[in-house]
């Protein structure tokens, strides 16, 4: 996730998960099964969302990457961009922070 401070001090978070927020969960057998050779991981794509939400204050562990020229509307307009599957190691939050905040 990351968080934009506005110039009148507001907090706004972007993150991007799996839709609904819910999580997703590979069990051992999946990964291990007969017909999968060792290590070969199945494919697990589930539609995502863009989550914004307002923060009252930062969280206590934090790190500060700088400044930004973007507007949120800029932000959004981005977000609307976006390809909207989540799959894990693929397409997952780090991407989406990554490629907002070298943006």
């Amino acid at each position: 996730m990351t968080v934009f401070r506005t110039p009148d001090g507001k907090l706004t978070q972007f993150d991007f998960g799996p839709g609904g927020g819910r999580d997703i969960h590979v069990s051992g057998s999946e990964l291990l099964s007969e017909d999968r050779p060792w290590g070969v991981r199945p494919r697990k794509c589930v539609p995502g969302e863009i989550r914004e939400h307002q923060l009252a204050s930062l969280p206590a562990t934090h790190m500060y990457l700088g400044r930004t020229k973007l507007s949120l509307q800029d932000i959004r307009s981005y977000n609307d961009l976006q390809q909207q599957h989540y799959e894990l190691h693929r397409n997952d939050c780090r991407h989406y922070v990554n490629n907002l905040v070298r943006g």
